[in-house]
């Protein structure tokens, strides 16, 4: 479990600012479901939650957890905020399609198998910022 220190409510601060404010008026942020679980414990200067059990936002902000997001530990990236508009989606070659006729044989069916290679590229390195992990693991 990622140990959550006083300063991790300055830092996500920080994240959100060192983000250009033409931005930050699209950003979102995307981080791991061990990590927004850590999160929902940080509390402000005043001892209230910086982020409330039952809002989807983070300063003002939509979360999106995703299972390809690292976790947290020494020298991760375990959160993402940032203008995701700019992270394109490239189709690299066409489609496959092809059927399966032997396995589905007995039951007088046609499967069909289809793949599709995809990448991504950060087209405005400005657009989204990654906040490093400076705690240790357990």
């Amino acid at each position: 479990m990622w140990r959550i220190y006083p300063t991790g409510t300055k830092r996500l601060s920080a994240l959100y600012f060192s983000l250009g404010k033409h931005y930050r008026q699209n950003a979102a942020w995307v981080m791991s479901d061990e990590t927004a679980f850590a999160l929902h414990s940080l509390k402000d200067s005043a001892g209230n939650p910086l982020w409330k059990h039952s809002e989807t936002e983070l300063l003002g902000k939509s979360v999106y957890t995703s299972p390809f997001m690292p976790e947290t530990g020494d020298g991760a990236n375990p959160v993402l905020f940032g203008d995701f508009s700019y992270l394109w989606l490239l189709e690299r070659g066409e489609p496959m399609f092809r059927t399966c006729n032997e396995i589905f044989l007995p039951t007088d069916r046609t499967g069909i198998y289809g793949s599709e290679c995809i990448d991504c590229q950060l087209v405005k390195r400005d657009a989204v910022k990654a906040l490093q992990c400076a705690g240790t693991a357990e």
